[in-house]
Order: structure tokens, then sequence, then C-alpha cells
């Protein structure tokens, strides 16, 4: 975590139980599949949030219903470069400065930051569980 040591970590941390639950709400009860098909949903708060604009995913996003593999797998990586913790943070970096001492603008931006980071771990798991699945019932 080498996040705990950044500025306004104990906000950081406060925001943490609220964002987890949000998370939690969204990946419960889904599989890959389903994980991938909602991920719009959930990104999008992050944008309505005080974020630039919801991004728009790729097609093979909403594809995943399909029973192909190779299809799945290309919409997980393709969710994973959207929501990349680190591309998230390099996206904040390059936002126009707001003013000087905006809480409420550093509060959506920390909260977009424990999203992305949520977001990808849940969509690893998944993507964990689904390979660990028989071919035939992925």
């Amino acid at each position: 975590r080498a996040w705990a040591w950044a500025p306004g970590t104990s906000r950081r941390r406060a925001l943490e139980p609220e964002v987890t639950e949000r998370v939690r709400v969204w990946a419960q009860n889904k599989t890959l599949r389903n994980l991938l098909g909602t991920l719009p949903n959930i990104w999008a708060e992050a944008a309505d949030d005080g974020g630039t604009e919801a991004p728009l995913f790729p097609r093979d996003l909403y594809a995943v219903t399909v029973h192909d593999e190779a299809v799945v797998k290309r919409a997980y990586l393709a969710a994973l470069r959207m929501v990349h913790p680190d591309k998230v943070a390099a996206a904040e970096q390059q936002r126009p400065a707001q003013e000087e001492g905006d809480e409420e603008e550093e509060l959506s931006r920390m909260r977009r930051s424990v999203l992305a980071r949520q977001v990808f771990e849940r969509l690893q798991g998944g993507y964990q569980l689904f390979k660990a699945q028989p071919p035939g019932l992925r």
C-alpha cells in the first residue's frame, strides 16, 4: 500500500468504507461476465463524482455474454486498462488544477482513486475465478 504515506491519508481512509460498500454491492454475486457488463454503471458514478466524463468502454465489454473465452479475456484486459489505479492517478494529475484548498474536489479525486483500486482488485479476483472454472463452464 504505497499510497498509505501520501498526503491526505486520513481522509482517504475515511472514504474507504463508503467506497468499499459501493463496490461490494456492485460486485455481489457477480461472475466476471456480470462484472464486466455492469462496469460502466459503477464507473459512471466516478465521473458523476466530479470526474471529467465517463470513459467510452470498448464494445467487447458489452459482448461478454458470449461464451467465447477470448472475447471475455479481451474485455477483461480492456476493462483493466480503463480502471487501472496508476492510469486513473495519471489522469487526475493531468486535469486542470482547481482552486487551492478546494477540499470537495480533493475528496472527489481521492474517492475516484480508491474506487479505481477496489474495482481493479474485484476484476482481478473475478478473472481468477473465471480461469479456475472448467473450460465448458466459463
